[in-house]
């Protein structure tokens, strides 16, 4: 009988304890919201990506300049005031400086031109971007821009050891101020 009563009371046990769920620790469900925060930002960089790359085919976007690096410095600027903005084979390219002395009463420069050379290659989800450029500001000059599914952008002017630093963004998404030009 007290064997029984023994394989009874082990057998309600046993039963009893794989009938439970194993609650989850903590350190599962944090497991868990790393993997889908890290899924959610693949997926945005993906929308970003593929928005980045229908603002190049169709030649509508502005980079918004927060950073421009000369030479022997770098500089923080404004992006409302400091922008390469691109639509269709148009082109504007726009300096300023909060001095305020410059050619286009920002401190700087604005230079309008036509885009007579364009081409665009994609490489490991960064969108590489030449254009030939003529302006009667700056003459001719090449500029590459590389966009990456950040919204990072980084444009070099050729031959002018200038690079500019910022955000890619749609053209109709900011409000840019456009100074005077010199001519």
């Amino acid at each position: 009988m007290k064997k029984f009563i023994v394989l009874m009371i082990s057998t309600m046990l046993f039963s009893g304890l794989h009938s439970q769920e194993h609650p989850t620790s903590k350190r599962d469900v944090k497991k868990e919201k790393r993997a889908l925060k890290k899924l959610e930002r693949k997926k945005e960089l993906a929308q970003n990506f593929e928005l980045l790359k229908a603002m190049a085919e169709s030649k509508s976007f502005t980079l918004e300049t927060t950073m421009i690096k000369g030479k022997y410095t770098a500089i923080n600027v404004l992006g409302i005031d400091n922008f390469i903005k691109v639509q269709g084979n148009k082109i504007i390219v726009q300096t300023s400086n909060p001095s305020g002395l410059g050619s286009n009463g920002l401190g700087g420069i604005t230079a309008k031109g036509l885009i007579t050379y364009y081409d665009m290659s994609i490489d490991n989800q960064t969108i590489n971007i030449i254009m030939r450029i003529s302006s009667f500001e700056l003459g001719e000059f090449t500029l590459n821009m590389y966009l990456n599914s950040n919204n990072n952008a980084v444009a070099r002017l050729r031959g002018r050891k200038t690079t500019f630093i910022g955000n890619a963004k749609e053209v109709d998404d900011i409000e840019q101020f456009e100074g005077r030009r010199r001519f």
